[in-house]
């Protein structure tokens, strides 16, 4: 199973102190790939000299494959690399998890402590 991270996600160890990059496996059957597109790597990037981003950012570079598409924006860059990669999307962006459930795109997002598929 891929799974495509948006910045949030990649936030949610440090944030929440949940190790997504675990808890997140328990949800398939399948072994899981993780991906993040460029554009969300770099908002990580751009503010990694605050403890959080830098944290998260040293994280990612051990877990997740970072991919390259053509959107320009976060968000769309990662409806695009769902649809590319044939992945779910792991976001707790409400604007963001509608526009992949339009493009039919499945979500995993934070509820309470608990990791959930919509």
């Amino acid at each position: 199973m891929n799974v495509v991270l948006d910045t949030n996600f990649l936030l949610l160890p440090i944030e929440k102190k949940l190790d997504v990059y675990e808890k997140i496996p328990l949800l398939f059957d399948d072994a899981v790939a993780f991906y993040t597109p460029r554009q969300c790597f770099d908002e990580l990037m751009a503010k990694r000299e605050e403890k959080k981003f830098g944290a998260a950012l040293e994280l990612a570079r051990k877990k997740i494959r970072v991919v390259l598409v053509l959107s320009q924006k976060p968000d769309d860059a990662v409806v695009e690399a769902c649809r590319e990669y044939k992945a779910v999307a792991a976001t707790n962006d409400r604007q963001l998890r509608e526009k992949l459930k339009k493009a039919g795109v499945k979500t995993i997002f934070l509820r309470g402590n608990k990791l959930e598929i919509g």
